[in-house]
């Protein structure tokens, strides 16, 4: 971005310069169309200082809230209200991939039978990046509960909630979660029926790579997710 703004200052000294060769007229169109393109390669260039020049794929964050979505509305054919819990977004590529995982997840649903309510958690990204692959205490998820006791179903965003026995969440309604740190607990938690289904990180995956053009959210899920389920694990 700054090499074209440099080309852009440069090609408009050269065309100051030979405005008489080029006559003024069409010096003048050439300077203004310079001075537009500079505008807008400044734009891109605070637009991009504010986001934190992250590149957020949403189909890629999407993906796992799609495929839980499936799986409530699978469980629950009535439809009702589901709470999706996640953290706070603050900077614009935050917000990106809230948006993304909401929309993925109603999505998933089918907005017709379900409504989804967001219960949002105090902990910021960098909170949660902190924790190291701990789990977060059943007190996180209680007060998204509280709020919505008519729910149906929680979709957590942040993980796993702290629990030894699958009494420690009876208070909650049942829980899916994207649990991508910690994919042996999710795996215990789903064997032991503590919770649902829980998406966790393909070990294989090559986070390097984009999904193709048109993929779908199946296949998007399939490049980098893998889903735990009653159904999938033993």
């Amino acid at each position: 971005m700054a090499l074209a703004l440099i080309g852009v200052l440069v090609a408009v000294v050269v065309v100051y310069r030979m405005r008489d060769g080029l006559g003024r007229s069409k010096a003048h169109v050439l300077l203004g169309g310079l001075l537009v393109a500079g505008i807008v390669l400044m734009g891109l260039t605070v637009h991009r200082e504010i986001t934190g020049g992250a590149k957020i794929d949403e189909p890629v964050h999407a993906s796992p809230g799609f495929v839980l979505g499936r799986e409530i509305a699978a469980a629950f054919p009535d439809g009702g209200q589901v709470i999706a819990l996640d953290f706070t977004p603050g900077t614009s590529a935050e917000k990106r991939i809230h948006n993304a995982r909401l929309s993925g997840l109603r999505q998933g649903l089918g907005e017709s039978r379900f409504e989804v309510v967001s219960a949002s958690s105090r902990l910021t990204p960098q909170d949660l990046a902190s924790l190291d692959g701990s789990m977060l205490p059943v007190e996180s998820f209680q007060e998204g509960a509280d709020q919505h006791p008519d729910a149906i179903a929680m979709v957590s965003f942040l993980g796993l909630p702290r629990a030894r026995k699958a009494k420690d969440l009876a208070s909650l309604p049942p829980v899916y979660a994207v649990e991508l740190n910690n994919p042996g607990a999710a795996q215990a938690y789903v064997n032991k029926g503590f919770i649902p289904a829980a998406v966790c990180y393909l070990p294989t995956a090559d986070w390097r790579q984009t999904p193709p053009r048109g993929a779908n959210a199946d296949e998007v899920f399939a490049m980098f997710y893998v889903l735990l389920s009653g159904k999938t694990s033993g």
